[in-house]
């Protein structure tokens, strides 16, 4: 299932978006994003981590492909890696007669067995998305929650083999725009931890505060991040600055620049 929410705003008036995002002096990541009538239609990510002067990158690409509605039919995907080369993939999506997405196909490039990687069932207000094992990775289910106007309130994550295990977002609205989610994670490895994050009426995170805590709700550690913006004409962001406190101290992580060209601009 796409992300419920979105930092980018007025899509059909956009052409491309060029993403720069750098963590730390040794690892930075390049996002060039092409749109066509409010649809993205190809993008390309570059990343480059530098280590004792020596630098290693690999770019991933992907074109999307939709249907005459609009709908996302394909994503054709190349993994190009300086050590492990380039590998391909495809995924497709298919749709039921109310135009709600039901399975997602795919294989790992030319000559290989086309699987299915994901299923999706609805209910009158539920969506349960099941998604294969693949990768080395456990196979895992999703239960999206929708509000009478359509929207995820709440959903959870199972892990195959984890079922004692939990992990469920729910979501707040306030006049119909995103104002706070909350994550909450117990396993085997925290064993609790919740995640709040707080947006502003842009509808961008704020502020996220990550508390961990024993069996006995005993608190075990705590961060926050904060987040700055700086917005154009358009109301998108154009400049991010995320912030790691401790106490009374604040200190730079990462920053993040856009570049976006409007149609006709």
């Amino acid at each position: 299932m796409p992300s419920p929410f979105s930092d980018t705003f007025h899509l059909d008036k956009i052409a491309s978006i060029t993403l720069t995002d750098a963590r730390s002096s040794v690892a930075s990541m390049k996002v060039s994003s092409t749109y066509t009538a409010g649809l993205l239609r190809r993008e390309v990510s570059d990343m480059t981590l530098t280590v004792a002067g020596r630098s290693t990158g690999s770019r991933f690409s992907s074109t999307y492909s939709y249907s005459a509605d609009g709908r996302l039919g394909a994503v054709d995907q190349t993994w190009d890696s300086t050590r492990s080369g380039v590998t391909t993939s495809q995924q497709v999506y298919e749709y039921d007669q109310h135009g709600r997405l039901t399975r997602v196909g795919g294989n790992e490039g030319a000559g290989t067995p086309f699987v299915t990687l994901a299923t999706c069932a609805y209910g009158a207000s539920t969506i349960v998305e099941e998604v294969a094992a693949s990768g080395g990775l456990r196979a895992k289910s999703f239960e999206y929650t929708l509000d009478t106007e359509g929207r995820v309130t709440r959903y959870s994550l199972t892990l195959e083999g984890r079922e004692d295990e939990t992990d469920v977002t729910t979501i707040t609205y306030r006049d119909g725009k995103i104002v706070r989610e909350e994550n909450r994670i117990e396993d085997t490895i925290y064993p609790i931890k919740v995640t709040v994050t707080d947006y502003n009426d842009a509808g961008l995170p704020v502020k996220e505060v990550e508390t961990t805590y024993d069996k006995h709700m005993k608190l075990n550690y705590q961060s926050t991040r904060t987040f700055e913006y700086v917005m154009d004409a358009s109301d998108n962001w154009v400049q991010r600055r995320e912030y790691e406190e401790r106490g009374d101290t604040k200190e730079l992580a990462a920053t993040a620049a856009r570049v976006i060209v409007y149609v006709n601009k």
